[in-house]
This record gives C-alpha cells, structure tokens and sequence, in this order.
C-alpha cells in the first residue's frame, strides 16, 4: 500500500498568499474610506453658487430688500457674526440678535451713501458636501458730495446647504492693517 503525504503549502507559497490578501484588504479599505469621505469633486458650479451667495447678500444690502437679505441666512441659535474694525471689535450670535444687527444696519447712515458699489477680490472657496467656505477682500465704494469714498476689510463666510440653496451660517469682516482707514479714491 502506497502512502501518500500531503504536505501543505511551503512557507514561501504561504507569504505569498498572506500578501496578496493583505494587499487585497489594504485596496478595500482604501476605496471605502475614498468613496465615503472624499471630497466631491465640484466641476466649479457650487463654488460659483456661495460666490453668488456673497454677492447677493451685499446686492441686497445696497437695496434695503431686508426680507429677502434675511431669507440669505441659516436662521438658528448657532449662526454668529464677528465684526472686527479699526476701533472694536464684536461677536453678535444667536439669529435673533443677527436679525435685529442686520435690520439696524439698513437703517444706518451708511443707507444715505450715495452710488454705492461693492467688489469681491481674491476670492477662495472650498465645498465639502453641504458645507462650504470662501475668504475674499470685501470692497464698498460711495460717494459723499463730490468725494469719492472706499473701505475694505476681509470677509470670511462660512455656509450651510439648506433644501438645496446655500445659506450664511457664520460671517467675520476684519479689517487688515493695510485697510484700515476709509480712504478717498478720487
């Protein structure tokens, strides 16, 4: 009677296979985590959308069109703003107070200004899923009598996708050493 030995893998045929499933695993893992934590690729469209989210808001500001400029933000307890001038500085949180700085705002001096035009430079954004970000140079202009006036600072919003549209969810305007008087352009 014939024996037959089976013998099992060699050490080298067992290396092999723990690497390749190993490897196997690694690859897995790796193409989960990319799928579900990657950031969406944005072809430019929703990055377009919170600029025109930006300059909405000062569009509608210049017009005193306070329903509409209101409807622009997330309207909770955890929206705040900072404003941070060449004198003070402060932090309003809280919808209720943003509603109330908002519409004291529109009743301002700064409504009699005439021709008044805003710019956006140097603008930054960056979408992760319904959460987006954008840093820009915030530039008024208006005239008082024959003078021609302008102020500039930094404004760095956060917003929040809500049903699709974006909404502010924090807004800081800072002005810059380099900014920090209202200065004459002409």
């Amino acid at each position: 009677m014939r024996r037959t030995v089976v013998r099992g893998p060699t050490r080298a045929a067992k290396f092999l296979g723990l690497a390749l499933v190993g490897l196997w695993l690694m690859l897995a893992c790796a193409g989960l985590v990319h799928s579900g934590c990657a950031r969406r690729q944005d072809s430019g469209g929703e990055e377009k959308a919170v600029i025109a989210l930006l300059e909405e808001e000062s569009r509608l500001a210049i017009a005193g069109s306070i329903d509409s400029l209101l409807s622009l933000y997330v309207q909770d307890d955890k929206n705040a703003r900072l404003s941070v001038t060449k004198n003070a500085s402060a932090m309003i949180t809280g919808w209720a107070s943003i509603r109330e700085h908002q519409v004291n705002l529109l009743k301002s001096s700064w409504m009699g200004w005439q021709d008044k035009k805003f710019r956006k430079e140097n603008v930054w954004v960056k979408v992760n899923g319904d959460n987006a970000w954008a840093v820009c140079d915030n530039i008024w202009q208006w005239r008082e009598g024959e003078q021609r006036k302008q102020f500039q600072n930094i404004q760095i919003t956060f917003c929040e996708k809500q049903g699709g549209r974006w909404k502010i969810a924090f807004q800081a305007f800072v002005r810059d050493p380099e900014h920090l008087d209202v200065i004459d352009i002409e």
